[in-house]
């Protein structure tokens, strides 16, 4: 995206549309889960072979390059010092530094994703409730050296199935190929308005589209359109809208079963993640438990 002089911000409120509210609320506060992604490819392996043979490794690897996502059923649980060393595999582990996560951090990197709180307005520890997480891309108003390209995540105890607290999984080419040519060519212009130097939020990587984005549900989204004219807001908050909406078709919205002892390697490229609304009322021996690491590749 080539950047002009000139500078036409403006504010997108997702709040104020009752289509949106509506279709963010049938798949987020949605407690039966919905099918696993027809991409999605699962191996079963031992956590030796994962961790030291080549053959294992590549296998994931090239079908993580193919689809952006692989799922490995292992024989046991990785450690947390083994759970690590994979990621190191895969890229740099992130350090996990936000003073409202570090209580749930081992080791510096792995973030332990521990149901602890029910319904909650605190967005610093909604990561730790059984509130719903709208569908976004991992790190999307930093710069694109700054996001993390694959996340990394392991259950240690699975959510019970049809009671919500679902991982949800959109394709970003769906998305893409559901919005026509002008909301497309909007959203390749613009940015968030909170760094200069973040990405537009839909580009082209390695031939496929690559969105940067999170549904900010009922805050506002602050953007900035690069244009030689004029630009009208409402063009641009149209284009907005459809993506939103495009995002929350229930026909396209699917979801990881978990089972304990499973690894998930994401591509935050290929598309959009979230969670859905978990149902209250489990005993600390039947909170969802997932670690997860962010992985840098330069």
């Amino acid at each position: 995206m080539t950047r002009s002089s000139k500078r036409y911000a403006g504010t997108f409120l997702g709040v104020d549309d009752d289509l949106l509210r509506a279709r963010r609320a049938e798949v987020l506060d949605h407690p039966r889960w919905y099918p696993e992604p027809e991409w999605l490819r699962s191996d079963a392996v031992s956590a030796a072979d994962l961790l030291n043979d080549d053959a294992v490794f590549g296998g994931v690897v090239g079908t993580l390059d193919a689809f952006g996502a692989v799922e490995i059923d292992l024989d046991r649980p990785l450690t947390a010092e083994e759970f690590v060393f994979f990621g190191a595999l895969l890229g740099r582990p992130m350090p996990e530094t936000a003073p409202d996560v570090r209580p749930y951090v081992e080791r510096d990197v792995v973030l332990n994703l521990v149901a602890e709180h029910g319904i909650i307005a605190d967005t610093g520890l909604q990561p730790f409730s059984e509130t719903a997480l709208t569908l976004h891309t991992e790190s999307s108003g930093k710069p694109t050296r700054d996001q993390p390209r694959h996340l990394v995540f392991q259950c240690l105890r699975a959510p019970e199935p049809d009671h919500g607290a679902q991982t949800l999984v959109v394709s970003g080419t769906r998305v893409h190929d559901v919005l026509d040519g002008a909301q497309r060519d909007v959203l390749e212009h613009c940015r968030y308005d909170a760094d200069p130097a973040g990405p537009p939020i839909l580009r082209e990587l390695s031939g496929r589209p690559c969105f940067s984005f999170r549904d900010f549900a009922d805050q506002p989204l602050r953007w900035v359109h690069d244009a030689t004219d004029e630009v009208d807001h409402e063009r641009v908050n149209s284009a907005f809208r459809a993506l939103t909406a495009a995002l929350y078709d229930v026909d396209a919205v699917r979801g990881i079963h978990w089972r304990p002892n499973t690894v998930l390697v994401l591509d935050n490229t290929f598309g959009f993640h979230g969670r859905s609304a978990g149902v209250g009322g489990r005993t600390p021996a039947e909170r969802r438990h997932l670690m997860r690491l962010r992985i840098l590749v330069s």
